[in-house]
């Protein structure tokens, strides 16, 4: 296999990334003018990818073959299953202030709840997922564009503004990805026993 220059950089960031981060797989590429708020609280699986110019919050996972796409927010609270491709210009919003109260209105944050994004789901170019939401489905597709404002569930394709489901989609066998994700649960003991 072939490496450039430019992949050699970004696979050693991952690396030194890896001495700080709460725990990182290999490889973990992390692209140019990263902005990783909560370093010692992310927790990145095998074969990860952060694009240029992201910004990544604080209690962060990323699950393994997933990728965080170029010039992405990604908040505060948010849990990314395996295989998981987020494509680049998302926001994904977990945090707000009220409009009822002064000191709110002033721009105080405050948390209102973590997200988490099932395994194998495709969030396309320039997708908002607002603070409402917490969960969206495992292999669910979101299209470009959707700004989604509530819950979706699993195996659906999901539109517009606000994002709506347009249509189900057939459901995918899971499969083991490869090595172990810090999002997946512990595979249950399947060693026969020898007679």
């Amino acid at each position: 296999m072939k490496l450039s220059f430019s992949k050699l950089i970004t696979i050693a960031r991952g690396t030194l990334l890896g001495l700080f981060a709460r725990r990182a797989g290999w490889p973990v590429m992390i692209g140019g003018s990263v902005e990783l708020k909560g370093l010692r609280s992310l927790t990145l699986g095998n074969r990860v990818m952060i694009g240029s110019y992201a910004v990544v919050g604080r209690d962060v996972v990323l699950g393994n073959l997933s990728s965080i796409g170029r010039n992405t927010y990604v908040d505060n609270g948010v849990t990314i299953g395996d295989r998981v491709s987020i494509s680049r210009n998302c926001s994904l919003v977990t945090s707000t202030h009220g409009s009822d109260a002064p000191d709110r209105r002033a721009g105080r944050a405050r948390f209102v709840s973590p997200l988490r994004i099932g395994d194998g789901c495709w969030i396309g170019t320039d997708v908002v997922i607002l603070p409402q939401v917490t969960e969206i489905g495992a292999y669910t597709v979101v299209g470009a564009g959707a700004v989604v404002t509530r819950n979706l569930p699993a195996n659906v394709l999901a539109v517009g503004n606000p994002a709506r489901v347009i249509r189900e989609l057939p459901p995918l066998p899971i499969t083991q990805p490869a090595g172990r994700s810090p999002v997946s649960q512990p595979a249950p003991d399947t060693q026969a026993d020898e007679a």
